[in-house]
């Protein structure tokens, strides 16, 4: 479950790197971002992951775009 999780939601489809230590920390990497996704999603109350994963990934995007303008 947790594989398929990271691969359908996450966009996760391949090892960037092929030694142990470079697998760890992806996978770590992964699960912080998985966590930091679900809170925004808990605290926007959005309903569902992928809705949150997009809008998590383009509000920075529309903050910086403020700022500047």
């Amino acid at each position: 479950m947790f594989f398929k999780f990271i691969k359908q939601h996450l966009n996760v489809n391949h090892l960037v790197s092929r030694n142990i230590n470079g697998i760890k920390v992806m996978i770590y990497v992964t699960m912080i971002l998985a966590i930091l996704i679900i809170a925004y999603k808990k605290i926007n109350r959005i309903k569902r992951f992928k809705i949150a994963r997009l809008k998590f990934e383009l509000e920075p995007e529309t903050e910086i775009m403020c700022e500047v303008s």
